[in-house]
């Protein structure tokens, strides 16, 4: 018969109990394993169950939000340089997938507000302006052709993304070009030769580095 919950002793053994509940979970690992797994598969059907397992892995996301991130910044200084690190990430799927993420997150009156306030404070990091400083002499056919030419596969990180999810990066940053045309007050012009075609994550990690990648 199952013992009735008992507040009191609970509270006066509470580090007893938890070195023996830890001792039993250490020991017993695999079939702790095995019997989630297939509770899991027993009820992943049950809609109610799923609702149910969804709030509690979003309060313990709420509650633990401090931990998660100090392990996620952990995790990826010891993995960043693995080859294989976030490659499930690069998967035409998944590229999709985060694209239509990204799609409803802009679209939301959280967004809107941020992106109101961070131009109003960084105008001078606006690309439409930085744009108006820089002129580009290549033609949308060049450009389509230059694209084709790499068919599907990011220079930089060698992984097939799609013809559609290729972006146009200019080797020489146009934020340095925009910097020297304040100073100088002269445009920098841009060629074919002068622009490489890469999947989002390389744009945006290359930041305001020169790099060029052969095709």
């Amino acid at each position: 018969m199952k013992q009735k919950y008992n507040p009191e002793y609970y509270k006066k053994n509470r580090k007893r109990i938890i070195a023996n509940q830890q001792r039993f979970q250490a020991s017993h690992k695999k079939e702790i394993l095995d019997y989630a797994r297939e509770y899991y598969n027993f009820n992943k059907d049950n809609q109610e169950f799923r609702e149910k397992r969804k709030s509690q892995h979003l309060a313990w996301r709420i509650k633990n939000r401090d931990y998660i991130r100090k392990y996620a910044r952990e995790y990826y200084k010891e993995h960043k340089n693995d080859p294989n690190f976030e490659a499930h990430k690069r998967t035409p799927k998944a590229i999709e997938k985060e694209n239509e993420r990204q799609k409803k997150r802009r679209k939301t009156k959280e967004y809107k507000e941020w992106k109101r306030r961070y131009e109003a404070s960084h105008p001078e990091k606006m690309h439409r302006i930085i744009k108006k400083n820089v002129i580009h002499s290549f033609s949308g056919e060049e450009w389509m052709q230059k694209k084709k030419a790499a068919k599907g596969i990011c220079p930089s990180c060698k992984e097939y993304v799609g013809f559609n999810n290729l972006t146009l990066d200019h080797i020489y940053p146009i934020s340095k070009a925009n910097k020297d045309f304040l100073k100088t007050g002269i445009k920098r012009i841009y060629n074919i030769e002068d622009v490489q075609p890469l999947c989002g994550k390389c744009n945006s990690s290359k930041h305001d580095k020169i790099i060029q990648n052969e095709n």
